[in-house]
């Protein structure tokens, strides 16, 4: 049997990240002197990619260059490497189904190759054999 390629997103469907992508953001904005965003309401942001989240919450910046938004992108970056191994876990029964399903199997994520394969690697999930790890700026267009 040929087995078909499945191709996983990363944040919120192999792994529950979203409370250690809340925690950096609200540093992050504490950090520019802006008051915190309850969780709830920085997870419903999650999904789009660092660009949009980041919009989201400085909208001050929504119509300047991309550059405008490096450095807030780069304090973001470093803060959630310090936050994103706190609380995020593969969901219950990724591990296993990964595990059992024979046929060849990619990531494609809005999140950052080397972080992803980072907490990819942080969470045993390497033990996968993926054909290929996508992350936002892997390639010049992101999911």
């Amino acid at each position: 049997m040929i087995w078909p390629l499945l191709i996983f997103d990363l944040d919120g469907t192999l792994i529950d990240s979203a409370e250690d992508i809340s925690s950096a953001m609200n540093k992050t904005l504490n950090y520019y002197g802006k008051p915190a965003i309850p969780h709830e309401v920085v997870v419903e942001h999650i999904g789009e990619g660092l660009r949009k989240l980041l919009a989201d919450f400085f909208p001050e910046h929504k119509d300047s260059p991309p550059e405008k938004y490096l450095p807030i992108q780069e304090r973001f970056l470093h803060t959630y490497e310090e936050e994103m191994y706190k609380t995020t876990k593969p969901f219950p029964g990724v591990l296993e189904f990964l595990n059992s399903y024979p046929g060849p199997k990619g990531v494609v994520t809005n999140k950052n190759e080397d972080p992803a394969k980072k907490i990819i690697r942080h969470l045993g999930l390497d033990a996968t054999p993926w054909v290929r790890i996508f992350g936002a700026d892997t390639l010049a267009e992101r999911k």
